[in-house]
């Protein structure tokens, strides 16, 4: 008991109420679960700012994916609950079905800024690993493609009589453009 070994809730997340040392760290991404605000479940905000972001609900100091999911779920409820008159939001036109899903709420890389009203604010920078992730897939698939083409023993037995090099494979530089 007391060892440094031992760990909290407190130990996993903090709240976005949270104004400890601990919380302003020098990296300027955290992982965090967050949602738009909304006026009628928020309250009528203090800074018209915070309309057009996301709100930070919670911040994680470690990656526990089990307390990441019980929170999401918890969170995913409570939007499920509200009935839709109620989730109509003045800058998403499309709310109501954006928090029907099962993963509106869940874990998000993001850069957050406290607002000068104390609110904390968030821009996602997980839509960027997807979009890496995405372009990663299409490299593959021509990656493999190319292997499968050299591997035919008539393009191999050509290659050794014409003393041919192996064709350069795509990779990792220039994957985000797309030449199609």
């Amino acid at each position: 008991m007391g060892s440094d070994t031992d760990t909290t809730d407190s130990d996993y997340y903090s709240s976005d109420y949270e104004t400890d040392e601990d919380y302003q760290t020098k990296n300027k991404f955290k992982l965090v679960l967050c949602h738009h605000y909304h006026d009628t479940l928020h309250g009528k905000p203090k800074d018209t700012a915070v309309l057009s972001h996301y709100l930070v609900i919670e911040t994680f100091k470690r990656f526990d994916i089990a307390q990441m999911r019980k929170m999401s779920d918890f969170y995913n409820a409570k939007y499920k609950e509200q009935p839709a008159s109620k989730l109509k939001h003045r800058i998403v036109r499309n709310y109501p079905a954006i928090t029907a899903s099962n993963c509106y709420v869940k874990p998000e890389i993001a850069q957050c800024i406290e607002l000068p009203t104390l609110e904390c604010v968030c821009i996602k920078k997980t839509f960027w690993l997807r979009l890496v992730q995405r372009a990663w897939k299409r490299v593959f698939k021509e990656r493999l493609k190319i292997i499968a083409k050299q591997a035919n023993p008539r393009i191999i037995s050509q290659r050794g009589v014409k003393h041919q090099t192996n064709p350069v494979l795509p990779g990792i530089r220039g994957m985000l453009k797309r030449s199609d």
